[in-house]
């Protein structure tokens, strides 16, 4: 009963230590010097924040171990938990397919290799998730406005920022071609067969193994995560090391078919 009680009051002042990192982060005078270290750790390998806290927390443990410093319960719970208390970001596939073979065909720009819209059903992916007891916190579909368009509604209705990463974005090279060439960007696009997911951390890879088992997801991939500052915001982090503002888009890259 003892130990009982004691993992109790541990899972307790855990609880309450993520709400007070949370509630400092909101406040808005920046993150904390642990918190800078996971997001920069995490933006130079293309992992998630909440994989970037435990594998650090392991490396510390383990110098700590090597030390002869005795690693309890508590320094576990920390390590582990708090990582896994973040959302990912997942997209069911290569976007912007759809807007760009309409936009190819009406400009008249004859493709080397064709491009096709990648209209399909998404409620077996969403079932699939279910299914599979993913915890699921939010579903879109990426049609017109893209997958900015969602990351922006999303940042903006829930209070929160969204952090995505370029080079792990699925985009088809013909597809990439012509938005270089019609000065489109890709997360614009209109799509009308991917959605984009986001999830428990601890779910991320159980929902991208499901999701890439079925018909429609088989280029599923984690493309970032939720973040807490800065709020109502979506952020990229480019291929080469920067960092961009996604706004949400404007006008209609293309007139309405549907």
């Amino acid at each position: 009963m003892r130990l009982a009680a004691r993992l109790v009051r541990l899972l307790g002042g855990l609880a309450l230590y993520a709400l007070g990192i949370a509630l400092t982060l909101r406040a808005r005078v920046g993150y904390a010097p642990w918190d800078v270290f996971h997001t920069g750790l995490a933006a130079a390998l293309g992992l998630s924040i909440g994989v970037a806290s435990i594998l650090t927390g392991l490396a510390v443990v383990l110098v700590s171990l090597a030390l002869g410093e005795r690693i309890g319960l508590g320094t576990l719970g920390n390590m582990a938990l708090i990582g896994l208390l973040l959302d990912a970001v997942l997209v069911s596939g290569a976007i912007g397919d759809h807007g760009i073979a309409i936009a190819t065909r009406r400009s008249g720009i004859e493709m080397t290799a064709e491009v096709v819209s990648d209209a399909a059903p998404l409620n077996g992916l969403v079932a699939a998730m279910l299914a599979g007891g993913v915890a699921v916190h939010s579903l879109r579909d990426a049609t017109r406005g893209g997958v900015a368009a969602v990351l922006n509604e999303i940042a903006s209705a829930s209070g929160v920022g969204v952090l995505v990463r370029e080079g792990a974005i699925p985009v088809h090279g013909p597809v990439q071609a012509a938005c270089d060439l019609l000065g489109f960007d890709p997360l614009s696009v209109a799509n009308e067969g991917k959605l984009v997911a986001v999830v428990a951390e601890k779910d991320a890879g159980r929902a991208l193994d499901t999701l890439r088992s079925t018909r429609y997801g088989e280029e599923a991939a984690l493309i970032g995560e939720i973040t807490s500052e800065p709020r109502g915001k979506v952020l990229l982090k480019t291929r080469i090391g920067g960092t961009r503002i996604v706004a949400m888009p404007s006008g209609e890259l293309l007139p309405r078919i549907c």
